[in-house]
């Protein structure tokens, strides 16, 4: 009775929510995407992995996602916007996959049945006031910086995970307030909650950054300030005297796609310098046949550097998760046709020589479906990248169907 009641509530709170969107605003939009997806996870045993599965070398998941968006105008100046994530999951690492962050869902209203474990999570909710040159963000929504592809420092509000490459950016909770003087530029003004929920100000967060565009070139520069806050478990590190952060990006689209994105952390209780500093920078370059073919349509080269400081904000137990200084992503991108593509890809980690070299194949199936099939390898055994690293797992396999609507 009490599972039953559980899905009642959040299968009906997400009914609720919808109905109040189609019977308060006029004209709501709906859009939305659904993932069906199986994956496999190949492990070594001898490297240990603690899920409950440690005689078993081959273990499976299955995993149906669902992102549902609601898009209404609200007289002339306003927007209302929101979204749900629904997943069920079932196989041997279904509560990791809702669980962790940075996996598509992040967990709260956890159900586990008979033969799957579900949740839903509010991701955006928010209200958008627009004017000719400046607008308002109220609510639970993305803020994103800078314009890195791989790594992006300066997102520091939502940490990229190269190995999680289809997972939906979090929201915070906050408010943005932008300015656009002139064509092609645009101030903000932005505050977000803390990062541990608390009923003290400790963690709130406030910045500005601003932007300038022209046909070519693009820069952003961006200062947050974070107050105070007790250190997060486990990292030792203290937060006392509050964080500084210091952020430029820029990409310039010449011959080829150049990039370039930076931050650096000030704590004023730890250590100055480059220790600080989290940049990378990448380009990517397109060739296209000198004339129509079938099976050719363009070939995409990729790559992008990224030095991560040991007390920057892509550093593990700084924010981070990485624990290299130097690493090397590179890429290559065949588009066969306008609906078949096939990715190669390797993040590298230069000082401990760990790679993980990933491939995906693209299909389009009819306008708004996509099927893919995807593998991560982790072939070395040591390094943040090694499957010891990585829970035992050499390698991962996936085979999604994605509709979007």
């Amino acid at each position: 009775g009490r599972q039953c009641g559980g899905y009642a509530f959040q299968y009906g709170a997400v009914a609720v929510f919808f109905l109040a969107g189609v019977s308060l605003f006029a004209a709501p939009t709906f859009s939305g995407v659904l993932d069906s997806k199986l994956s496999g996870q190949w492990y070594d045993r001898e490297d240990g992995h603690e899920d409950g599965n440690e005689d078993k070398s081959f273990t499976y998941t299955l995993e149906e996602y669902l992102n549902l968006r609601l898009q209404a105008r609200i007289g002339e100046a306003a927007s209302f916007y929101g979204a749900f994530n629904i997943i069920a999951a079932a196989g041997a690492g279904a509560f990791n996959l809702i669980a962790t962050p940075g996996s598509g869902a992040f967990t709260p209203g956890l159900n586990a049945g008979e033969n799957f474990v579900s949740a839903i999570e509010l991701e955006r909710l928010y209200l958008r006031f627009s004017g000719e040159t400046a607008g308002l963000d109220v609510g639970l929504f993305r803020q994103a910086f800078g314009y890195g592809s791989v790594w992006a420092p300066t997102d520091f509000l939502n940490p990229r995970n190269p190995l999680v490459p289809d997972a939906r950016p979090r929201a915070v909770l906050g408010l943005a307030g932008s300015w656009y003087p002139v064509d092609g530029s645009k101030f903000l003004l932005f505050t977000a909650a803390p990062r541990a929920i608390s009923a003290t100000p400790d963690g709130v967060l406030a910045g500005i950054s601003g932007e300038a565009h022209t046909e070519k070139v693009s820069v952003q520069g961006l200062y947050a300030y974070e107050l105070p806050r007790d250190a997060p478990l486990g990292t030792g590190v203290s937060y006392d005297q509050g964080i500084h952060r210091f952020g430029l990006s820029c990409k310039a689209d010449v011959e080829a796609g150049l990039y370039a994105d930076a931050l650096y952390t000030v704590n004023p209780e730890d250590t100055w310098g480059t220790a600080c500093l989290s940049a990378t920078a990448g380009a990517d370059y397109s060739f296209a046949p000198r004339e129509p073919k079938p099976f050719f349509q363009a070939l995409i080269i990729m790559a992008e550097y990224l030095y991560n400081g040991e007390k920057s904000a892509t550093a593990r137990n700084y924010g981070g998760v990485y624990a290299n200084r130097h690493y090397l992503s590179g890429g290559l991108v065949y588009q066969a046709t306008n609906y078949t593509s096939v990715t190669l890809s390797v993040l590298a980690g230069l000082e401990d020589g760990s790679v993980a070299p990933i491939v995906q194949f693209q299909q389009s199936i009819s306008q708004g479906i996509d099927f893919s099939i995807d593998g991560q390898f982790f072939p070395f055994a040591d390094g943040e990248f090694g499957h010891a690293a990585m829970g035992g797992c050499i390698a991962s396999f996936g085979a999604k169907l994605k509709a979007r609507f």
